[in-house]
């Protein structure tokens, strides 16, 4: 059985209305009003199919199919980040509708029944990232001190905690990289999402005169931020190729002209699929640097569930798909229900590896395989 590929890309055209930044690819922030309408969009369309279930206190909104008890729980998320691209998070959640579409209109007696998610604030935002499914889980602090300032209450975040049981969560996203597409693969099979470990790195100096200072007298932050930075380089050449390093972010100040930097401060990122990885790398890193560093996160890795792997894997050759198991190097909310239900993910392929930007794509083609891996997993069950 294949999903309506035609009905799919309409249901995208629509979802392209709900945009602040026509023009300047897709901005749905999450708590803005752009983004209610969204929600309120996909409510309506849920109700109009017959598949409506509920929304929460914080504005999860839910799906159904069939009846009884342990659903499987698919879905994403439909917030972007600022000119963001149409299909990160959009995508889990539109084909998981066209999913209970199709086993509606086709009357699909299933085993146990299928409830849909939209999430909300998957991406960073006042509250942090995959805000709607770490509230799910439980994971979100009810005395956030910033929750009053959206609207929200503790009494909000405690009612919109999870107390179903659940047979297990997929997610079909789009991988945000350039292996399915240089591999001409058209399924990646998450195995597990990279941990990563953040650091601070702040380098002091002391400012002066650019026209009076002698070099020999100066104290350039910048250079010796320079120094650091060819060391963490160096060093990033020699991880293995399933992990990374990024310096992400880097700030001189006063960053003025005609003045001497008095301090540099930058972000390094590590990431790997391994905890053993990110542990030997910070140590091997931090030994790198002549100065004090601040950790800002640490996250651990998520293995998803072997058995669903498998099962996708088997769904994936049955279909004649090519496919490959593979790391998530980017956070997703199945990263967050994981710790709740066995969680599994489906990659399709982004053209040239761009996400969050206007240019962000993925064919009809790729977007109907990955949709029928999802339909077909749950015809299994």
């Amino acid at each position: 059985m294949n999903i309506n590929g035609d009905r799919l890309e309409s249901l995208f055209e629509e979802l392209k209305v709900y945009n602040d930044t026509p023009n300047q690819g897709y901005t749905r922030r999450v708590f803005t009003e752009i983004e209610e309408q969204s929600l309120l969009w996909f409510e309506e369309v849920l109700k109009e199919n017959q598949l409506y279930s509920h929304k929460d206190r914080v504005g999860n909104i839910f799906g159904v199919y069939g009846e009884g008890e342990n659903p499987i729980l698919i879905g994403s998320h439909l917030d972007t980040v600022q000119n963001g691209g149409l299909y990160d998070g959009a995508l889990g959640v539109l084909s998981g509708l066209e999913v209970l579409i199709t086993l509606k209109e086709n009357n699909i007696k299933l085993n146990q029944p299928i409830m849909l998610v939209a999430f909300r604030g998957e991406e960073a935002n006042l509250l942090g990232g995959t805000f709607g499914s770490r509230v799910f889980t439980g994971m979100f602090d009810s005395n956030h001190e910033e929750l009053e300032s959206i609207g929200l209450s503790k009494k909000d975040i405690i009612t919109s905690r999870n107390y179903k049981n659940f047979h297990s969560y997929i997610e079909l996203h789009i991988e945000q990289g350039e292996v399915l597409e240089s591999e001409n693969t058209d399924i990646g099979i998450v195995t597990s999402i990279a941990g990563l470990r953040r650091y601070r790195i702040v380098i002091k100096g002391k400012s002066g005169h650019s026209g009076t200072t002698p070099m020999a007298l100066r104290q350039d932050a910048l250079k010796k931020a320079t120094k650091e930075l060819q060391n963490i380089f160096e060093f990033s050449e020699t991880i293995d190729n399933k992990s990374v390093l990024t310096v992400g972010k880097l700030n001189m100040y006063p960053n003025q002209a005609n003045v001497i930097p008095n301090k540099v401060e930058f972000l390094v990122e590590l990431r790997s699929y391994s905890e053993q990885k990110l542990d030997e790398y910070q140590t091997q890193l931090l030994s790198k640097l002549s100065v004090q560093s601040e950790r800002l996160i640490k996250k651990e890795t998520t293995a998803l569930d072997q058995q669903n792997i498998l099962k996708l894997c088997n769904i994936a050759q049955k279909l004649g798909y090519s496919y490959k198991k593979m790391v998530s190097g980017a956070n997703h909310d199945a990263n967050s229900i994981s710790t709740i239900m066995p969680s599994s993910m489906i990659f399709i392929p982004s053209k040239d590896g761009i996400s969050h930007h206007p240019d962000e794509y993925s064919s009809k083609e790729q977007i109907v395989k990955g949709s029928n891996v999802l339909l077909n997993y749950i015809l299994e069950h």
